[in-house]
């Protein structure tokens, strides 16, 4: 008796410490939407001719499910003398987020990998570039605003006026790229009173950029739009120097210029495009006609306003307009219906939109051997 009397205090802290695992949801690790957890180049130093690996990495540490994620290598020359690369975009798919109740405490990984051959250079050149991973994901905000009425304000005693549970007492939202802040100013109401405003601050917390129209990378630089400028490549620089000047979007023609006794501009030599860089090995001034993508498509959010009773009318879909890509502002209004003494509204905010965040990475080409 004493034996299995000891074996069963033996197993009891066991089998305690087992049910206690099993009730006991671990802690979710949320983050700002979908991150990139490695982003790595292997070998970092490339001789001409020889095969580099790019890896990418990524993790939805939100609370929505990030859709349609992709990602494109952008930064390296396309010309004949730049690097091969078979393909620039890839398509990692859906990444579901963490889910505590089922075991996942860490939201779903994806991951994909470029393979690109460098170029032969006749001097060792360090290339800066990026990746941009794009994804369709989803902001809600739920929120519940609770409006008195001033004889019933004036019937509270003093401690219930200190703690004031009036105005937005409970306020969530999904973690994600995007913040949502929700503010009332004036919930204690007159019967002369028939509105109150609510504010709405959404916040850029991603670190990177929201952007409207189309559902694919592609679809995005269908929007974009032609200009020119010009630039000088100095006297004080060698005339057998090469310059080399980087754009953000395409460039569709260069030419070079000289000016005219009556100070027209006149043509003078055209280079062909050479995709997101070009080379000139002369001094003088050029003309770059190049394409990039329209402000418009940038910093833009549909965001759609619902509450209890039908009470927000003015803000069922409007566009939002982040500030430097980093905040923006939304003034509603709020109908009063009859209250006899407290009131209750739920107010919800969502949006559903596209993100991209970008990661930067240097390879190193090392000059081609002389042979001979």
């Amino acid at each position: 008796m004493k034996n299995k009397t000891l074996w069963l205090l033996l197993l009891l802290p066991a089998v305690v410490a087992g049910c206690v695992w099993w009730q006991a949801a671990p802690k979710p690790v949320l983050g700002p939407g979908v991150v990139i957890t490695s982003l790595s180049i292997e070998p970092p130093e490339l001789e001409a001719g020889m095969p580099g690996y790019v890896t990418l990495i990524v993790q939805n540490q939100g609370e929505a499910k990030a859709k349609a994620v992709e990602a494109e290598l952008l930064g390296l020359p396309r010309d004949e003398d730049g690097f091969v690369i078979p393909a620039r975009e890839k398509l990692i798919g859906d990444l579901l987020p963490p889910d505590p109740e089922r075991g996942f405490p860490e939201g779903q990984e994806g991951f994909t990998t470029w393979t690109l051959e460098a170029p032969k250079k006749d001097v060792t050149m360090d290339y800066d570039f990026s990746v941009r991973v794009y994804y369709w994901y989803e902001v809600y905000s739920e929120s519940v605003l609770r409006v008195i009425t001033m004889d019933y304000y004036m019937g509270l005693s003093p401690e219930e006026r200190e703690r004031k549970e009036w105005g937005i007492i409970t306020s969530k939202v999904t973690a994600g790229p995007l913040k949502v802040t929700v503010e009332a100013p004036k919930p204690i109401v007159t019967k002369e009173v028939k509105k109150i405003p609510v504010w709405f601050k959404i916040e850029n917390i991603g670190g990177g950029r929201v952007f409207k129209f189309g559902d694919r990378p592609v679809a995005v630089k269908e929007k974009r739009e032609e200009k020119d400028f010009e630039f000088k490549v100095e006297k004080k620089h060698k005339m057998d120097a090469k310059y080399q000047y980087e754009l953000k979007g395409d460039i569709v023609e260069v030419e070079k210029l000289e000016r005219k006794e009556d100070e027209q501009w006149k043509k003078y030599e055209k280079y062909q495009p050479k995709g997101k860089y070009i080379i000139v090995e002369d001094t003088g001034t050029y003309r770059i006609t190049y394409t990039y993508m329209s402000p418009i498509t940038l910093d833009r959010i549909d965001v759609r306003v619902n509450s209890s009773e039908d009470a927000i009318k003015d803000c069922r879909y409007v566009e939002v307009v982040l500030i430097g890509g980093e905040y923006g502002r939304l003034s509603c209004t709020l109908d009063i219906g009859k209250i006899e003494d407290v009131k209750d509204y739920q107010i919800t905010l969502t949006s559903f939109f596209r993100y991209y965040i970008d990661g930067y990475l240097t390879v190193r080409v090392l000059k081609r051997p002389i042979i001979g």
